[in-house]
């Protein structure tokens, strides 16, 4: 599916956009705290600025970003559980 089909034109302002709903701060927070991604991601929609144009995650786009940060939640639950979190993290 090409990008544009992902990212629907709003007529907001980006400025009006709270700064948790902005992409920035979804692919910041996935990265560091991937719970807060995938609150902030279930639970309202994601904008992004391109070109001076202010966008909204489609569904579709939305609904990776769940499961990709469930996923992940799930994957690092597992290996903490299974101690190979603090085994890599520590060394020998």
């Amino acid at each position: 599916m090409p990008e544009s089909e992902h990212l629907i034109a709003t007529p907001l302002d980006y400025a009006d956009v709270a700064w948790f709903r902005r992409r920035w701060f979804v692919v910041t927070s996935l990265i560091l705290f991937a719970p807060v991604a995938l609150a902030v991601v279930a639970t309202g929609p994601v904008y992004a600025r391109r070109n001076g144009a202010v966008y909204r995650y489609s569904e579709t786009r939305r609904r990776a970003l769940t499961v990709f940060a469930a996923g992940l939640i799930a994957v690092l639950l597992i290996q903490a559980w299974f101690g190979g979190v603090s085994g890599s993290l520590v060394g020998p």
